[in-house]
């Protein structure tokens, strides 16, 4: 394949989850040094017990407490510089409020979840997969197929067979799908780029509360952040036996396409961008998305990008069913009172109430920026390991000193005692 080199900016807060939610007992949330500033760390709780002085007294507290006093110990006694497998800035006072109650609560359903971020098992840092930037860039590619070979998605949508058949259709089986030719990397981020945030639903016609949701974890991005870290990678297009044409050829029945790369940011872009506009007007002209549209108004530009050299892509969770299917398979919704369908897209979820989720720009780099953005992300996360285990080591002789200092002063009164005896 074709090798290219890629850099992304995070221009809204992007989550792309595990599935599922982490419990009271997986992290704890500490201020750091501002009213409303705060650190959630996930933590090592099994290393914690183990590292203890007095592992059984901990069990004992374990076993013989309420879930809510277990809960507290833990927040109080656990020290997070060095039991900390990774953290994530909270950007939401009003989550470390709710934390903060619901450590006094003696209710052990009174737990607040939160949803992480899908990460590198090694460094703990969060991933964008490139798969799901593939998915995002395939969805708009079946998209421009579709309305120009006329294959009626919509149509063949209720019968999963038929429906697969017309994909088949235009872009191959799945094992020798057009797709093939097209490979991208995972997007690590660095350590201390995750935040945390609210995920608040908003109705467009009217600012009513909306079904409650999980908070979750996001990538630092340019909406909330003055200078947000840019993610790298690589994207590989084209048949490996033909190393330089970096082309992706979909060659089905009365199909004949062929995309280089900066066909396929522009289709993106067109498919993408369309969809912001429309989500636009709908919902961030409402007077109660004030603020939702005021953010929007300093990255508009990013999103609306005219390069040729630029994707523009919507990725991860509540990134909404208009921009994660293609137009001739919007939603069919069950059939109301009135006997019309139901409507559908009718509210948004926004970060803290205000920001949308997804919203990502790649631009192409040369392979000397790539080294350059690759080198300082190793760097950081080097730093950040070493430092994890500096803290672990000191606290190991720490303990190794204290306890031959204790062995010493035993030593020294049983010394004492038997002297005395022998008087």
């Amino acid at each position: 394949m074709k090798t290219l080199y890629v850099k992304m900016d995070v221009l809204t807060p992007v989550h792309i989850g595990t599935g599922e939610d982490a419990d009271p007992f997986s992290y704890v949330i500490h201020p750091v040094s501002q009213p409303d500033n705060a650190s959630l760390h996930y933590v090592d709780l099994v290393q914690w017990i183990q590292d203890s002085e007095n592992p059984k007294r901990l069990a004992d507290i374990f076993e013989n407490n309420r879930f809510s006093f277990v809960r507290k110990y833990i927040h109080e006694h656990l020290d997070t510089k060095i039991y900390s497998v990774g953290s994530a800035h909270v950007t939401n006072p009003m989550i470390v409020r709710e934390y903060e109650s619901k450590l006094e609560s003696e209710d052990a359903r009174n737990q607040l979840l939160i949803s992480p971020g899908l990460k590198n098992s090694l460094t703990g840092n969060l991933l964008i997969p490139g798969s799901s930037v593939k998915g995002a860039i395939r969805t708009a590619i079946i998209d421009f197929l579709d309305l120009k070979y006329d294959f009626g998605l919509r149509e063949r949508s209720r019968d999963n067979r038929s429906y697969r058949s017309a994909l088949d259709k235009l872009l191959g089986p799945i094992r020798e799908n057009s797709f093939k030719a097209l490979k991208i990397w995972d997007f690590e981020a660095v350590p201390e780029d995750a935040r945390i945030v609210s995920a608040e639903e908003k109705r467009r016609k009217d600012d009513r509360p909306g079904t409650p949701k999980s908070h979750c974890e996001v990538m630092r991005s340019v909406i909330m952040d003055p200078a947000p870290y840019s993610l790298c990678s690589r994207i590989g297009i084209g048949d490996p036996q033909r190393p330089d044409d970096g082309i992706l050829e979909v060659n089905q029945g009365s199909i004949h396409e062929k995309f280089d790369l900066a066909d396929l940011a522009r289709i993106c872009r067109e498919f993408y961008q369309s969809r912001y506009r429309k989500e636009r007007d709908k919902f961030y002209k409402q007077p109660h998305f004030d603020n939702t549209a005021k953010t929007l108004a300093a990255i508009e530009k990013d999103i609306l990008t005219q390069d040729d050299n630029c994707f523009v892509l919507r990725i991860g969770h509540y990134s909404h069913v208009e921009c994660v299917t293609v137009t001739n398979n919007q939603p069919q919704t069950r059939t109301g009172r009135q006997g019309t369908p139901i409507p559908h897209g009718t509210t948004r979820t926004l970060a803290n109430g205000i920001y949308p989720f997804g919203w990502v720009k790649l631009s192409l780099i040369t392979e000397d920026e790539f080294r350059v953005f690759s080198d300082t992300r190793i760097q950081r996360i080097e730093a950040n390991l070493k430092n994890r285990e500096e803290r672990r080591l000191f606290i190991q002789k720490d303990r190794e000193k204290k306890k031959a200092r204790e062995e010493e002063a035993a030593r020294k009164e049983q010394e004492r005692i038997e002297a005395e005896a022998k008087r």
